[in-house]
């Protein structure tokens, strides 16, 4: 059989694997081998489109407005995510190229160039500072998502940027917006503004606010937006990042109302602004007396991970993913057996995903005792299993890390379902609160070019090999390298890096 008489169901299975490979070439590879195999990959290919500052020059930028803004351009029929950043269209460099009066016309086709992406449910905005972008292209954006009304909206403001005012914005299901300046006034009204989008928004889910330096501060929003708004959301997922957090908080009548249907919890204090952990008040007391079951928890030792961590998970079953930030603090850090057993006894049908970040708790770090190892392999469903390797730095004995390293991927063959084993370097993790943000929930692109803190680490996992057949198929990760299994000619398998 020939390509041009393969089924088109055939066709979409080969797309369907090829587009989980990183990047974007072997879909365009893909496009050039036949007019069914484009008419299949082209869709996958457009489907993320960045408006504005992509690797090009000035005048295709201004192109890429006039074409978007008249209609012509084939990525508008079959995006689903629009991606908005346009620092260096309407700076100085720009008119000196297209001229002043043809900034003024590209400004009035900002509004109809979003406008055009007519399937688009996801928005990441992108604000750059003032000599960059002026505040009035803001305004052209904002005007054209209040009509276009995308589902999901991800508003990243930087510093010394025009604080956009969306709060004139409504009817978004998924909200983050991650502030970087360090201005309170701006934050003032971007916080503002999120509580009364968040009023306006009956359907929302999702909502999470990060800032790296300046705190939100989460009662204040939720007091607007019970002013506004006499209805609690139906909030299943809820996400602080480097913000203040008073505990007091989840346990006001006016902020539980709109937690009753929680599901997923993200909270990452900032050293500087953090009060989780300085109170009497528990967040888990108040989730096991509202019942609040949750199925995802992300969360560091700002959130007192004590006894009371431990009670609230033991309360209820069906836990599926635990990501656990330690700081060396005893007092903030889990006991190993009684929080292994309480996820065995209660959430070991349902707990897909066990990642345990630590500076210097070594009661969690990798090499385990054997009854650790014991008490992890219980929890059969693992999928996505994350550990800390106690390695300091490259000036540790290398046969040290090689027999760490090694050690941990024979235990990992014994794990039945796992998939991905993501490996923490000890020294290295960061607690602090939007550092974790980034991290977890906005990590960067991928490469190939180990961090110098890993190379040891890296050296381990390369001259690895297996002491025989394996039926795991699991991935390994490090930093932002990602490492495959390769069958070998003898009968045995090592992982090479893609």
């Amino acid at each position: 059989m020939t390509v041009p008489q393969l089924p088109v169901e055939l066709i979409y299975e080969i797309v369907s694997w090829c587009a989980n490979s990183p990047g974007q070439p072997t879909l365009r590879n893909l496009c050039l081998v036949s007019w069914r195999f484009r008419h299949v990959v082209q869709p996958l290919l457009l489907q993320s489109v960045v408006l504005g500052n992509f690797t090009t020059v000035v005048k295709k930028k201004a192109a890429q407005l006039n074409a978007l803004s008249a209609q012509a351009c084939r990525p508008a029929l079959h995006a689903r995510s629009l991606r908005i950043d346009l620092g260096g269209i309407f700076d100085s460099a720009c008119e000196r190229i297209v001229g002043g009066d043809e900034q003024i016309q590209l400004t009035l086709k900002v509004k109809p160039a979003i406008q055009a992406f007519r399937r688009v449910d996801k928005v990441l905005w992108t604000l750059c500072d003032v000599n960059k972008e002026p505040p009035w292209t803001q305004y052209a954006v904002i005007d054209a998502l209040r009509t276009s009304k995308p589902k999901e909206l991800v508003i990243t403001v930087s510093e010394d940027a025009v604080t956009p005012t969306i709060g004139s914005l409504s009817d978004v299901h998924r909200l983050s917006v991650d502030y970087r300046g360090s201005y309170s006034a701006a934050k003032d009204v971007l916080q503002y503004g999120v509580a009364r989008l968040a009023s306006k928004s009956p359907n929302m889910t999702h909502l999470e606010i990060a800032s790296r330096t300046c705190s939100f501060e989460v009662s204040s929003i939720f007091n607007i937006l019970n002013s506004d708004n006499p209805m609690p959301l139906p909030l299943e997922y809820l996400g602080v990042f480097g913000s203040w957090v008073d505990p007091s908080v989840f346990s006001s009548p006016s902020v539980l109302r709109h937690l009753q249907r929680l599901r997923s919890i993200a909270l990452y204090e900032n050293g500087k602004a953090g009060n989780l952990r300085n109170s009497s008040t528990s967040i888990w007391d108040t989730f096991q007396q509202e019942n609040i079951t949750l199925r995802s928890i992300s969360t560091d030792s700002g959130s007192a991970l004590g006894d009371a961590f431990v009670n609230y998970l033991s309360s209820f079953h069906g836990l599926q993913r635990l990501q656990l930030g330690l700081s060396a603090e005893q007092t903030d850090t889990p006991n190993p057996e009684a929080l292994l057993n309480c996820l065995i006894t209660q959430h070991a049908p349902s707990l897909l995903e066990l990642k345990v970040a630590t500076q210097k708790s070594p009661q969690w770090m990798w090499p385990f005792s054997e009854e650790m190892k014991s008490r992890v392999s219980g929890l059969t469903r693992l999928t996505d299993f994350g550990v800390t390797l106690c390695v300091a730095n490259d000036e540790q004995a290398e046969n040290d890390v090689e027999a760490a390293v090694h050690s941990l991927i024979d235990y990992a063959d014994s794990l039945p379902n796992l998939e991905e084993l993501l490996i923490y370097q000890s020294g290295v993790v960061s607690q602090e609160g939007y550092s974790r943000y980034q991290r977890f929930h906005h990590p960067p692109t991928r490469v190939n070019e180990p961090v110098i803190a890993f190379k040891s680490v890296h050296r381990a996992i390369g001259s690895f090999r297996s002491k025989g057949l394996s039926n795991a198929a699991y991935r390994i990760v490090v930093h932002d390298s990602v490492y495959a299994r390769r069958p070998n000619a003898e009968g045995t398998f090592s992982f090479v890096l893609i």
